[in-house]
């Protein structure tokens, strides 16, 4: 096509909704059919574009780790540090994989000119229809992709809890434990991911004894903060309603509606004092990898935590996840994680969610990551337009369903509802190459 065909999704400047900031994000695409007026399922409620794994079936699985790949991107690198993410996927208007378009989708960042990229997209589109045999789509999203943290109040030890830095406004998510064996000596710590638990591109060695490192609070300082002023504006809320009860009804309002809003401010009360006693010392950084590149290609970026005397947990999964119907109860054992399985997260943000493993995986060029970028594994959720993560749910372990730890969630995409995931073998491998020790998952509980 000569020009590209422009698509708004959500146009608007950052702002937070529900408690998740949305950004702007604008889909160019060389081609598809126009959005039909109802959404296919219930006519009540407008379409919305499906994600989908790409499948086996399709030209492109088999071409694209041979040669198509190295051609894509080495257009989309001509581009420089533009680019954030390249995704070969399903994408359409069809909860039906097979009948949305094969389509790459080529990432870039809010600060970059779109109209810079035509040409970048139609001759990627070109290589791609040419080797393919079929039709393949090429989709332009400008989004800013990156590793993220969030502001969320939790005060369980669960995996999938939401942890923060003391004095840092924002937070990440309690991946799971951890033993590390030094010497004869059994350390338990927490993993999640490094930019949860610093700023910094360096990583954090392990302290020298007695020596004191950052403490990290569950929650985090600010959301606790929200969160009891939140509580704090509740009461207000029922009590300005009792008032304008008795001002309509002189005094005589109803006696059991009145028992009702002073039990709700009690329960809100004793909240507040709950909040207001504590404790939120939760443990304190012990090491972390920074950012950097493991030998098969992708990111490192775990960070561990040492657990306060007071603090412990298992790898058992709360009673949120038996509810989302995930059966298995606790972490067994360990898997590499394969094209195509289907797995669970934990996340602080968006809870507990499914999702599947892309059969090509993404090239991904994160904040602080190399020029070239990474290659990474590319989960989809299976909740339909809902994402698999969201900003906060970094840090997660990315389980199978029949328990295993495959992965650690990296980075998610906030104009799509995937995310990338680091195979779990890499991350254990080099927490035991720079901490000099073994790692392994406690015994289980029961």
């Amino acid at each position: 096509m000569d020009s590209l065909t422009r698509r708004r999704i959500n146009l608007s400047d950052s702002s937070t909704r529900n408690g998740s900031t949305v950004h702007s994000t604008v889909s160019y695409t060389t081609s598809r059919s126009p959005a039909p007026p109802f959404s296919p399922v219930d006519r009540r409620y407008p379409a919305e574009l499906q994600t989908h794994t790409i499948g086996k079936r399709h030209a492109i699985v088999g071409l694209w780790e041979n040669s198509l790949r190295v051609q894509v991107m080495e257009k989309v690198r001509r581009r420089g540090d533009e680019w954030q993410a390249v995704d070969v996927l399903r994408r359409g208007w069809s909860e039906r994989a097979e009948q949305c378009d094969a389509t790459v989708v080529i990432t870039i960042k809010e600060s970059a000119e779109v109209s810079d990229w035509a040409a970048t997209v139609r001759e990627v589109e070109k290589i791609c229809n040419e080797q393919c045999g079929e039709l393949v789509q090429v989709e332009l999203l400008v989004a800013n992709l990156g590793r993220s943290a969030d502001l969320k109040w939790d005060d369980s030890n669960w995996m999938g809890s939401s942890i923060g830095v003391a004095g840092d406004p924002k937070y990440g998510t309690l991946g799971g434990y951890l033993n590390l064996r030094k010497n004869g000596e059994v350390m338990s710590v927490v993993m999640t991911c490094h930019h949860v638990l610093s700023s910094g591109h360096e990583g954090i060695l392990a302290p020298a004894s007695g020596s004191h490192r950052a403490n990290v609070c569950q929650p985090s300082d600010v959301e606790h903060e929200k969160w009891m002023d939140e509580l704090q504006s509740n009461v207000a809320s029922v009590r300005q309603s009792m008032e304008r009860m008795d001002e309509e009804t002189g005094g005589f309002g109803g006696e059991r509606q009145r028992q009702r809003q002073l039990d709700i401010i009690e329960q809100l009360e004793a909240r507040l004092q709950e909040g207001q006693t504590f404790d939120r010392n939760f443990g304190e950084v012990f090491a972390s990898s920074g950012f950097k590149v493991a030998s098969r290609g992708c990111s490192l970026d775990w960070g561990l935590i040492r657990l306060n005397a007071d603090r412990s947990g298992t790898n058992e999964l709360p009673p949120e996840a038996q509810y989302k119907g995930i059966m298995f109860k606790e972490v067994a054992g360990l898997t590499r994680l394969m094209i195509g399985d289907k797995v669970v997260k934990g996340g602080a943000d968006t809870g507990w969610t499914r999702g599947r493993f892309n059969e090509i995986k993404s090239d991904v060029h994160l904040e602080d990551g190399p020029l070239e970028g990474t290659r990474e594994f590319c989960c989809v959720s299976t909740h339909g337009v809902a994402p698999f993560s969201r900003k906060g749910d970094s840090g997660a372990w990315v389980l199978t369903q029949d328990g295993a730890l495959g992965g650690l969630l990296l980075a998610g995409h906030n104009a799509g509802n995937w995310s990338y995931v680091t195979p779990i073998e890499h991350v254990l491998k080099d927490i035991e190459e720079s901490l000099s020790c073994s790692v392994s998952l406690p015994e289980p509980s029961s």
